[in-house]
Order: C-alpha cells, then sequence, then structure tokens
C-alpha cells in the first residue's frame, strides 16, 4: 500500500479497510483485488478524488473485512439470530438462578454456534463440554477434566473436577443425545448421575443441550428416569426443527445479501445454518471477485453448483 495516510473523511469501512490493508502489507493490485476493484480506484478513493458511488465502496469494504476476520480465526463469523438470542437468555438464566436447562433443537440450527459464542463472551466462567460419542463413564470424566482444566490421574478425576466447579460457574454438555444411540444404557444412567452430582454438590450453573433425542429418550422414552431427576428441577427450551426464516435471511445479510426474493424465500426455508452461512460466504467471495455486489441470483446459482439442486 502507498504511505499516503487514508483521507479522514472516508467512510468509516473504507478507513478500517485501507488501515487492515496497510497492516497485512499488501499492496494497491492485492488491496483492489480483495474489493473487486482497480489499484488505480483504491488510490484514489485514498486520496479523496474518487468520484464514483462510494457508498457502494464502503459495502465491498465492510464485506472485506468480515471475510478477512474469518478467515483470519478459522471460523464462520457469529451473527445473533433468534436462535443465539434464546441460548444466551437459556445460559444467564441458568447461571445467575442456579437452575438447570435442557436446550432441545433440531442438529444445524445454531446451537452449538450460539453455547461457544456465549462462552467467549462471558465474564464469568464457562466451561464447555462436547459428550463424547460411544461414551463411558471414564471416557467422558476425562472429556470433562479436560474442559475444566484439570490435570489428574483417573482415580482423583472425579474429585478434582468437584473442586473445579461452584456457584459462579456454568457446566455447559453439549450432544447430550449422543447418550441415546451410542452409548449403553448402563453407560448412560451413570453419566447422568454423575452429572445431577455435580451440580447438587457444587451449585454450578448447569445446561444440557442437544436434540429432540435428549428429551424424547432420555425422560420420557426408552431410557426414561436417566435425566429424570435433572428433569424435574430444569427449565426445558425448545428451539424447534429448522432454521427460522429470519435467521437464515439475517445470515445471509451478514454477508450483503440484500431484501429476498420469492425464490431466494423458498430456497432458504428447508436449508440449516451451516448451509446458509457457507452458500452466502461463497456468494459474497464471488460477487467481491467480479467487482459486483451479491445478489439472489448469484446465490441461487452457488447454491445449485454446491449442493447440485
Amino acid at each position: 500500500m502507498e504511505e499516503t495516510q487514508p483521507n479522514p473523511a472516508l467512510p468509516a469501512p473504507i478507513a478500517r479497510f485501507l488501515e487492515e490493508a496497510a497492516r497485512r502489507g499488501l499492496s494497491d493490485t492485492k488491496a483492489a483485488a480483495a474489493l473487486g476493484m482497480s489499484a488505480t480506484t483504491v488510490s484514489r478513493v485514498r486520496r479523496g478524488i474518487y468520484e464514483g458511488d462510494l457508498a457502494a465502496v464502503a459495502d465491498k469494504a465492510a464485506l472485506a473485512l468480515r471475510l478477512w476476520q474469518e478467515r483470519g480465526d478459522g471460523r464462520r463469523a457469529f451473527v445473533a439470530t433468534s436462535i443465539a438470542a434464546k441460548v444466551f437468555t437459556a445460559c444467564d438464566f441458568a447461571l445467575s438462578r442456579q437452575t438447570p436447562v435442557i436446550l432441545t433443537g433440531e442438529s444445524q440450527i445454531g446451537k452449538t454456534t450460539a453455547l461457544e459464542e456465549y462462552a467467549r463472551r462471558s465474564d464469568a466462567p464457562v466451561r464447555l463440554v462436547r459428550m463424547p460419542a460411544a461414551a463411558n463413564l471414564p471416557l467422558f470424566l476425562e472429556e470433562l477434566a479436560e474442559a475444566l482444566g484439570v490435570a489428574a490421574k483417573p482415580g482423583e478425576r472425579r474429585r478434582r473436577i468437584l473442586r473445579a466447579l461452584n456457584d459462579r460457574t456454568l457446566l455447559i454438555v453439549d450432544e447430550i443425545h449422543e447418550l441415546v444411540h451410542t452409548t449403553g444404557r448402563d453407560h448412560t444412567k451413570r453419566i447422568c448421575e454423575v452429572i445431577r452430582e455435580l451440580y447438587d454438590r457444587t451449585r454450578c450453573g448447569l445446561v444440557l443441550c442437544g436434540t429432540e433425542l435428549a428429551e424424547t429418550d432420555l425422560i420420557h422414552g426408552p431410557d426414561a428416569g436417566a435425566l429424570a431427576q435433572i428433569a424435574r428441577r430444569a427449565i426445558a427450551v425448545r428451539l424447534g426443527r429448522r432454521l427460522p426464516l429470519q435467521d437464515a435471511l439475517k445470515v445471509a445479510g451478514h454477508y450483503g445479501l440484500p431484501a429476498p426474493t420469492d425464490a431466494a424465500r423458498d430456497a432458504l426455508r428447508p436449508l440449516f445454518l451451516n448451509h446458509v452461512a457457507l452458500i452466502s460466504a461463497m456468494a459474497a467471495e464471488a460477487a467481491s471477485k467480479r467487482g459486483v455486489s451479491p445478489d439472489w441470483e448469484l446465490w441461487l446459482a452457488t447454491k445449485r453448483a454446491l449442493l447440485g439442486e
């Protein structure tokens, strides 16, 4: 990038883009490629002599910054969907009221993404552990000890786990439904009893999260009783079987997609969060390379290429 400082009158997204491009040591040509523009145009924008649509440049700069951010930390950006809001509220409630919460909902609607973001943002200690597939009690305790940062031999692990939890800590056990299909009934009951004991003895906040199998099988179905004691004290939060259309639109909007067409709405309805985010990101990247803004025609073409539909 040129040594010339960005014009202070530039819109904030453009100023941030130019600063980040300079920090990364990008040439004008590479910075321009990220915007889908020419190096000459970028130079004119920086010097405040660009006579084109500056608002459109700002939109491209904001999109480029989002893409850089996502690629930089190796994960997709978090979008504050309605599902995420319900998850955040449930976690706050579990911690402040010391009341267990059982979160259930279809896979790929954003439960785990929201839990991870809550843990990242929280000022209180949040310990997130995933229920392993084909778990037995020793394996679960090993995973839990790692999540709590507890190093101990198997014989001492349970005692140290208890010492690592308290009433200011939120314990989240994700993928609790793994106990239904991949674990024997005896192991299921033992693991659930240990979770209950940890809650009873430490009064930590407790959130159990999984698909609807966690409720239909572990509470009311074939393995009824495994979670019964916890369920009697818990608040059940049901997130539904589909990603709400408003959430899908919000994710698409995050990547610069405009108000949806009827065809776009129809295409979005059956999709889950991971597909919406991936298609939207790919469409936005393709649009950036072409030097245009993302639109639904490009999004639908990307969907057909990716999913074969």
